[in-house]
């Protein structure tokens, strides 16, 4: 188990080469909470997320694939939320630009 380093992370790969390197998952963990509050994201959605991850973590070889589904399915509602808010925020702001134009276009 390693952080993102990239020497480290090669040179497990040339000593160990049919291992698998895992990343630490405290230093995910920090970087997906920075990277989401970066980006906006609202933390109560990051914590949902880690609550699925937790899940699927943990989760047998026979209900992986079923909760790596639900939570792909999930992502992609809290990804079309996040979508179908920004476009109104931006469909709302070039209305009423059209409509100041219009109104300045007319006078």
């Amino acid at each position: 188990m390693s952080d993102t380093d990239k020497a480290q992370w090669n040179a497990s790969l040339a000593e160990f080469p049919t291992s698998k390197v895992l990343m630490c998952w405290f230093h995910v963990c920090q970087n997906v909470f920075k990277q989401a509050r970066a980006k906006g994201v609202d933390p109560d959605q990051t914590w949902e997320f880690f609550v699925d991850l937790y899940d699927l973590l943990y989760s047998d070889e026979r209900d992986y694939e079923t909760n790596k589904q639900a939570i792909l399915a999930n992502g992609m509602r809290c990804h079309a939320t996040q979508q179908r808010s920004l476009w109104l925020v931006i469909l709302r702001r070039s209305s009423i630009g059209a409509y100041e134009d219009r109104d300045s276009f007319y006078r």
